[in-house]
């Protein structure tokens, strides 16, 4: 599967064409696109995305956690999740995840 890439802003990377991403590097950048997503924030469908504002209320880890699984899962190329990784430091939540996609390979992410 191809991509168009973008930046850690989220802007379209584009020198004289946009630049794509294929295979795992797409896959990589699609999962942390759908992480980043907010539910509602998805003007066609604002059911999409994660309820982030819900979970930081919750201050509960476990929910953080299968809140994230569940969304990737809904990629079609993801087998599962092999680890899960949730730390919060200094005001900031980081994610790392060890993913098996269907063809076998594993990334971390």
């Amino acid at each position: 599967m191809t991509t168009l890439q973008i930046d850690d802003k989220a802007n379209l990377i584009a020198i004289g064409n946009f630049s794509l991403l294929s295979d795992v590097e797409a896959v990589k950048q699609d999962i942390k696109t759908l992480l980043k997503l907010f539910k509602s924030e998805y003007p066609f469908d604002v059911r999409m995305g994660i309820d982030w504002y819900n979970l930081a209320s919750q201050n509960n880890r476990q929910n953080i956690e299968i809140a994230i699984t569940q969304r990737v899962l809904e990629d079609s190329r993801i087998r599962a999740i092999q680890s899960i990784n949730v730390d919060f430091r200094g005001g900031v939540m980081n994610v790392n995840l060890e993913v098996r996609l269907k063809d076998g390979s594993v990334l971390n992410v």
